[in-house]
């Protein structure tokens, strides 16, 4: 069989997200199959590297990333931080700076009517969120209607401090997380500094 594809054409990494790409929305793990972790073994015996990217925290991710077996450094909050799987050490940062969480703290309040602020894995709602800390890696407004999150991106994005990516709620249909970080903290500027 010839695939066509030349050799030195060949990708030696695969990054994946997580949510709805190698797990379920919300998954926490217990879904991922032998399957699919022997796969990963043995792309990795082969000399591919095998990552993740992905906006959970690590206290989300790592279940999954744990079910799947993966041991190189993954993408976590958003693009904002790189970690080690097997020590828990961050690699790589880029936080948000202090001016910077308290605006975006008022772009929300400006536009949502609802969702809930999430911050050490507590949801607050965003009504009654009158502070944040400074040193932020990623600020996350949770169960957004489309239209107030499509507001805040736009208002956010127009500057040049922080970028916006909205990814389907797990709260429900119809409804959008907001995901907020340092423009130098994107997945993909991430998988870049991991590659």
């Amino acid at each position: 069989y010839d695939s066509g594809i030349r050799e030195d054409y060949m990708y030696r990494a695969l990054i994946t997200d997580l949510d709805g790409s190698a797990v379920v929305i919300s998954s926490d793990g217990s879904d991922v199959d032998d399957r699919t972790r022997q796969a990963i073994r043995e792309a990795e015996l082969n000399g591919y590297i095998i990552s993740c990217a992905t906006g959970r925290e690590w206290n989300l991710a790592k279940p999954v990333v744990k079910a799947l077996g993966i041991s190189r450094p993954c993408v976590i909050n958003g693009g904002s931080a790189i970690i080690d799987p097997i020590t828990d050490q961050i690699i790589w940062e880029q936080t948000l700076t202090p001016n910077t969480t308290h605006d975006i703290l008022a772009v929300f309040k400006r536009h949502a009517t609802q969702g809930f602020f999430l911050e050490s894995s507590v949801l607050t709602p965003i009504s009654k969120v009158e502070k944040v800390a400074d040193v932020i890696r990623i600020m996350y407004l949770v169960a957004v209607p489309n239209a107030e999150a499509e507001a805040i991106a736009k208002e956010i994005n127009a500057g040049d401090y922080a970028v916006v990516h909205n990814t389907p709620s797990w709260q429900g249909e119809g409804l959008v997380d907001v995901h907020v970080t340092h423009p130098n903290a994107t997945k993909e500027h991430a998988v870049r500094v991991t590659i």
